[in-house]
C-alpha cells in the first residue's frame, strides 16, 4: 500500500502538522512542569512547604518524567510515529477507495 500523487501529498501536510502539534505539546508539558519546581524551590526557600515527603515524592516523579520523556523522544517517538503512519496512511487509502 504506496500513497502517490495528491494521496502522498495530503498524508505529507497532515503528518507535519501532526508532528509541530506534538513537539508544541511537549515544549509545552517541559515547560510547565519547569515552572512548577521553581515554584516548588520557592515554597522551600521561604519555609512554606506542603509537608517534605510529598515535596520529595513530587520531585522525583517530576525528575523521572523528564528522563522517560528524553528517552521517548529519542527511542518512542520513531516507533509511535511509523504505527500512527501505517495507521493514517491506511485510512486514507480506505477512504480513497470509497470515494472511487
Amino acid at each position: 500500500m504506496k500513497l502517490c500523487g495528491k494521496r502522498r501529498k495530503e498524508w505529507m501536510e497532515w503528518k507535519k502538522s501532526w508532528m509541530k502539534r506534538r513537539r508544541r505539546t511537549m515544549r509545552i508539558k517541559s515547560e510547565a512542569r519547569e515552572r512548577e519546581v521553581e515554584a516548588l524551590a520557592e515554597d522551600v526557600e521561604n519555609g512554606e512547604t506542603r509537608g517534605v515527603r510529598w515535596l520529595k515524592d513530587r520531585l522525583l516523579r517530576i525528575a523521572n518524567d523528564v528522563e522517560v520523556e528524553n528517552a521517548s523522544e529519542n527511542e518512542g517517538i520513531e516507533k509511535d510515529t511509523e504505527i500512527k503512519e501505517k495507521k493514517v496512511a491506511t485510512a486514507f487509502i480506505k477512504k480513497g477507495q470509497k470515494m472511487s
